[in-house]
């Protein structure tokens, strides 16, 4: 945790003070006329593999191209000396390929591989390295045993640590040890060298900290711990469909042994001209079992995502790329044998995939997303599909459908339409754009209609407009949505327009990020951060609606991100937070059972001279939360007045509060973080200063 803790007396703490030029305002919390029920999974988090998420990133293995299954097999690699290339009578039936290390017929001219790892390798000094690789002799007719060495590098080239293997078996064996990194380094490396004449063979080459959870690097596990996030959905995102379908993401290759799952090609490998990643692929050693198991870890519903059989309509548009609705029997296999591995027995099938991988309990799914960001009438007519297929095997679990890639415009109003027709349970609404838009969209959900399928905000993130945000959107006026309500208010705030600016026939590809010239993290500034905070007080305002939501992207790896802005940053030794990480983390530790409507003057807090409030009650404590959000330039005193309640006594104010511009580094973590104080109100009514530019969250 990074939280700041500054312990004051109630009557040194500035936010109880009055200032004298801050504007008054009465709000009434009616603690005796409880609202809605807010939902266990209100704030979660997304998790796709873009920015190097999952292999570099979350995935713990050191080495890439493990396997030598990348187009270029050596990719990852430095070969020198004699090194080839083999894949007869291989290790492992899925990744068939391996590396032979030979004598080279001089006894000074040496063969070896080093591996760079992804950006280089994080050595922290007295870590032990857990180094595993299968061998054989390369010359099974020969009596004499091959011999190698595996050696941990820094930078420059110094040998850290190394062991020695003696290989005396012509049939693959599995050696393992222990290598100890001497000095910190982000950028360190793996080498492999033969020693002596006979040539060896070697497949899955892998290296992992020993402080790693599951295979996972402990630094982000525990960043997404912190969160307390209430829902993990999982694995995209656009990965999920590929960039076509022999790419898409197929869970079932992404289970059993991890040296035997097969390598994938990252559907964002190649996507952006001004930032190619040409060795992003993905090793699947990060699976669907290692998701439940994470999920399970930190406290989250699981909430999987699998392929409808459409491919990725930002990069196709012919129908020949797509599977036809009467060929997607394979497709609806899938899901419910998805739905097996995490919650049936050991007797079945997949439940016995399951428990032999170490988990005999059942996962206890209860959500599943069907298809990511498609559009038209494609969409639901695949769905269709797979809704009648689970209801009539698993009716108990809850579908969610997807309202495609727009905030608004026609493609979202007939989605949203079929997606009541087909009537899934959630629809997952994706909207990355302008702070602005953020502060003018709080009120999205007031007007919802109350009987419809409820709202996953599945994917949404502030993007600095003019800074190369991935979604500049032009706001305009709105007019109703039609069957939702109107988004129209008295406040005087502007709403994004509900046609879309993309034709909805061809639309192009994403727009290109900019090629990068400075570290991305401004993007991810405060401004950005506390808008998203005013807009999600709407989501708590209306938990009749909204059950679920999620900021995106997760993560990106400071030298190989493409998308950003993103919730948490790391390179090679360590992680950051940004400010928006903190307002999710404000949000998910104080989420509260129940809303409490807040009103001025009977009405919502919700932009009127740039505040924004929500207030909620949490059963299990019995405290009281109030969120209050100062978008405006000055301060502004606040009178909360708690109807139903005789005394608020003691409680604590958590401020998140900075420079529009101030963002958190590598370099700089703790720039913008959350301080926490103790507050004092001996009645029902709790008077405060809420400074400009402020996210403040009382306790009681």
């Amino acid at each position: 945790m990074n939280i700041k803790y500054f312990l004051l007396t109630a009557g040194a703490s500035l936010a109880l003070g009055v200032c004298v030029f801050a504007q008054n305002h009465s709000f009434t919390v009616r603690a005796d006329s409880p609202g809605a029920d807010i939902q266990p999974t209100m704030y979660g988090i997304f998790f796709e593999d873009i920015n190097f998420a999952a292999d570099g990133g979350l995935y713990a293995e050191m080495v890439e191209n493990r396997s030598f299954e990348y187009p270029q097999p050596f990719q990852g690699w430095d070969a020198m000396g004699k090194v080839e290339l083999g894949d007869s009578s291989p290790a492992f039936e899925r990744n068939p390929k391996y590396a032979s290390l030979l004598y080279t017929g001089h006894r000074e001219k040496h063969t070896a591989l080093v591996n760079r790892g992804y950006f280089g390798m994080g050595l922290k000094e007295g870590m032990g390295y857990d180094f595993c690789v299968y061998a054989r002799k390369h010359d099974a007719s020969s009596q004499a045993p091959a011999v190698f060495k595996a050696e941990l590098l820094d930078r420059y080239g110094n040998v850290q640590s190394e062991a020695t293997f003696t290989v005396a078996s012509a049939g693959w064996t599995r050696q393992t040890a222990t290598l100890q990194a001497r000095k910190t380094t982000g950028d360190g490396r793996l080498r492999l060298q033969l020693v002596g004449e006979q040539g060896v063979d070697v497949d899955h080459v892998s290296l992992f900290p020993q402080d790693s959870w599951n295979g996972l690097r402990a630094d982000l596990v525990q960043d997404l711990a912190d969160l307390h996030p209430g829902v993990l959905r999982f694995p995209g995102g656009c990965i999920v469909e590929g960039a076509d379908l022999e790419t898409r993401y197929q869970w079932k290759n992404t289970v059993g042994p991890a040296e035997n799952r097969p390598l994938n090609e990252n559907r964002w490998n190649n996507t952006y001209s001004a930032k190619y990643a040409p060795g992003y692929f993905q090793s699947l050693g990060l699976g669907f079992y290692e998701f439940f198991l994470l999920a399970e870890e930190i406290g989250a519903s699981p909430l999987p995502i699998v392929s409808v059989g459409l491919a990725c309509q930002f990069q196709n548009s012919t129908m020949d790329a797509h599977v036809p609705v009467d060929e997607l029997g394979p497709y609806v296999q899938d899901a419910l044998d998805l739905i097996e591995f995490a919650n049936g027995p050991v007797s079945s099938t997949w439940g016995a995939q399951r428990a032999a991988m170490g988990h005999p309990a059942p996962f206890g799914l209860k959500y599943l997303g069907v298809g990511n960001e498609q559009w038209g009438t494609i969409y639901p007519e695949r769905l269709e599909v797979f809704v009648k297929a689970i209801r009539a095997q698993y009716p108990e679990i809850e579908i969610v459908g997807s309202a495609g890639p727009s905030a608004y415009g026609g493609d979202f109003d007939y989605l949203w339409n079929e997606m009541n027709r087909l009537g899934v349970d959630l629809v997952d609404e994706h909207y990355y754009m302008s702070p602005t838009w953020f502060l003018s969209n709080a009120k999205r959900y007031d007007d919802y209609d109350r009987s419809w399928p409820k709202v996953f905000a599945g994917e949404y993130a502030a993007h600095i407009v003019g800074r190369g945000s991935v979604w500049d959107p032009v706001e305009i006026l709105s007019t109703p949505r039609p069957g939702l309500g109107s988004p129209s208010g008295s406040n005087g705030l502007r709403y994004l327009a509900p046609e879309d600016p993309r034709p909805s026939a061809s639309r192009p590809s994403r727009p290109e990020p900019p090629a990068p010239d400075q570290a991305p993290f401004f993007k991810n500034n405060f401004r950005a951060a506390l808008c998203e905070a005013a807009f999600m007080t709407g989501l708590e305002r209306n938990a009749d609606v909204v059950y679920m939501s999620a900021y995106a992207p997760l993560f990106a790896h400071a030298e190989g991100w493409q998308w950003d802005p993103d919730l948490i940053w790391f390179d090679n030794l360590s992680s950051v937070r940004t400010p928006s990480y903190y307002v999710q983390q404000m949000y998910a530790w104080n989420a509260g059972t129940r809303v409490l409507p807040l009103l001025e003057d009977g009405a919502p807090v919700v932009g009127a001279d740039g505040l924004y409030a929500t207030a909620c009650f949490d059963a299990p404590t019995g405290d009281y939360i109030v969120k209050i959000i100062n978008a405006g330039d000055s301060d502004k005193h606040v009178s909360v007045t708690f109807r139903g309640v005789s005394s608020l006594g003691n409680g604590t104010l958590t401020s998140l509060h900075a420079a529009d511009d101030a963002f958190n580094s590598l370099e700089d973590k703790e720039a913008v973080v959350p301080v926490i104080t103790t507050v004092r109100a001996a009645s029902n009514v709790l008077d405060v200063t809420v400074p400009a530019s402020t996210f403040q969250l009382y306790r009681f």
